[in-house]
């Protein structure tokens, strides 16, 4: 009798340790639990961004996919993803390619882009991350992304607001989120190397949203981004690459 107890524990401990979940999702610093929500409010004809970070918890490097399923869309609207090493077309809902996550490696690559085209509504997506080896080792949030006609009018009329670049150091990528009056014009970012030669260029063309800077090609060193409006530069900053 005791034999057969031991061996029910014992099955039971393993199907556990089977069935953890490896990966690990984070938003703005906060731990997410498997299925939570995360929300982005914006206008109509901005892009909104959900970016959450991946962290493996296991003891070896996985290989993660990211796939979406349309729970609720807004009929008009569009929404695609980054991962994976790149942004995919809007008519990918399975990331071709994967991302190497090192033991106890976090990635901070992912963002959920979503466009409302003059759309108003609410718009539900779940994004799930698993391991190409084991797809039942998988993790998984919502995105609720609301697009608002008046969204932030009276706040963006009033003032200009860009953010640092985060994370940095970056290992793929960095974002940056903005916020631009209607008297800023001809906005763009600008990467230079250390001995000032141009190694991004990226145009700003919506009023508001979030900017996205692959770096996962550059060499591991010191950069410097510069945000860009009306011919002048609105700041001037260190980014850190660094792929380890």
């Amino acid at each position: 009798m005791k034999k057969i107890i031991t061996f029910i524990w014992i099955t039971f401990f393993l199907s556990l340790v089977v069935n953890a979940q490896s990966l690990q999702l984070s938003a703005s610093g906060n731990i997410l639990a498997n299925g939570d929500t995360v929300t982005v409010t914006g206008g109509l004809l901005s892009t909104l961004s959900a970016h959450v970070d991946v962290k493996n918890n296991a003891a070896v490097t996985l290989s993660v996919k990211c796939k979406r399923f349309h729970v609720e869309v807004v009929m008009g609207s569009e929404n695609s993803i980054c991962w994976g090493g790149g942004c995919w077309p809007i008519n990918v809902s399975q990331t071709p390619d994967s991302t190497d996550i090192s033991a106890g490696a976090t990635s901070t690559e992912f963002l959920g882009d979503y466009k409302a085209n003059g759309n108003e509504g609410v718009s539900i997506i779940r994004y799930t991350f698993f391991d190409m080896k084991n797809i039942n080792d998988s993790v998984c949030f919502i995105a609720k992304f609301d697009g608002q006609a008046n969204f932030g009018l009276n706040e963006t009329l009033k003032s200009t607001f860009i953010s640092d670049i985060y994370p940095n150091p970056a290992d793929k990528s960095g974002i940056i989120n903005y916020a631009l009056t209607e008297a800023d014009k001809s906005a763009k970012v600008v990467v230079h190397d250390m001995i000032g030669n141009e190694v991004r260029v990226i145009p700003v063309t919506e009023k508001e949203g979030t900017i996205r800077i692959d770096t996962y090609n550059l060499t591991e060193g010191i950069y410097f981004y510069s945000f860009i409006f009306n011919n002048k530069i609105y700041y001037s900053k260190k980014l850190i690459i660094d792929h380890r």
